[in-house]
């Protein structure tokens, strides 16, 4: 619900504010991207309670942390994002009350129904990655690092799932092709485009890796962790609440090379490591990233019942 003028504005808060008053709704919620000005000014106009859930990066402009301060409640998918746009926004003093952490959920797959895709299900060791083709996300610091160690001959095939999507970055993108093209001898770098069904490739991994440079929550580690992969995060933003360090899965430190070739070597050389890891972190996915916690958790704030 964008608004482009002073009149457009009026008229949706005018709509927000009828649909209030015509269901006597005791709760408006908005995700972070239709946040806008809406619920600072339905707020404002009414007795209902506004909860504003932060899903993704934010701003850290003082006008949006204006918009925060006015809420009743504000959802953060991590403590991470929580912390962050508290102090960058200047209004750490916000009570706790007020801020409440809740973890993406992941619609858990039924792992027998999925296959590997063929091409990938072979002996050597197959690295995944996945997501869009942006700097953040960091996948060309994988592909520099394993092109120029003694791991390229010991890995089957590194793949990304995810580029091509129309939502990368067109240079970075360009970056990657470009080592692809000219730093792969053996072909063993594999990059996959958009996937509806993106299953059958996490299962085709032995690794999962997430080299993100400051990711708000991060599923990717959740879904891997859905059907039991083994994963090497970046010890940074969420994935430092999603992963815990040598018990559900390894950490890097960030962008530092040899710490990210020495956790993926231990990997690479260790099946009962990689089984471990990925078998505790199923059970820690299917305790605190099922979708049912999220509904208990989310309706308990909401003050949501059965009735």
């Amino acid at each position: 619900m964008p608004y482009y003028n002073i009149s457009d504005y009026l008229d949706s808060v005018k709509k927000i504010l009828n649909v209030v008053q015509r269901t006597n709704a005791s709760v408006i919620y908005s995700n972070q991207e239709h946040l806008g000005p809406y619920l600072s000014a339905v707020k404002l106009l009414s007795d209902t309670t506004t909860v504003v859930h932060i899903r993704g990066q934010t701003p850290p402009e003082q006008a949006f942390a204006l918009q925060l301060i006015l809420q009743d409640r504000i959802i953060f998918n991590s403590q991470f994002m929580c912390d962050t746009t508290l102090s960058e926004g200047k209004i750490d003093w916000l009570s706790r009350s007020t801020s409440h952490v809740v973890y993406n959920a992941v619609e858990l797959p039924d792992v027998s129904n999925i296959s590997p895709v063929p091409e990938y299900d072979n002996e050597g060791i197959t690295i995944g990655m996945f997501g869009r083709c942006v700097p953040w996300k960091n996948f060309k610091f994988v592909f520099d690092a394993i092109t120029d160690s003694s791991l390229y001959s010991e890995i089957g095939a590194l793949m990304l799932v995810g580029i091509n999507s129309g939502l990368g970055d067109d240079k970075y993108e360009a970056e990657i092709k470009d080592i692809a093209s000219r730093r792969d001898p053996q072909d063993k770098f594999k990059l996959i485009g958009f996937q509806d069904d993106i299953w059958p490739y996490y299962m085709s991994c032995d690794i999962v890796v997430v080299p993100s440079i400051k990711e708000p929550f991060g599923r990717v580690p959740i879904e891997a962790g859905a059907l039991g992969k083994a994963v090497l995060a970046s010890n940074s933003g969420g994935f430092r609440e999603t992963i815990q360090d040598d018990e559900t899965g390894l950490l890097f430190e960030l962008s530092v090379e040899d710490s990210f070739l020495d956790k993926l070597g231990e990997l690479v050389d260790d099946e009962a490591l990689r089984n471990k890891l990925g078998e505790q972190l199923k059970r820690d996915v299917n305790e605190r990233f099922s979708a049912e916690r999220y509904y208990d958790d989310m309706a308990e704030i909401l003050e949501v019942n059965d009735d």
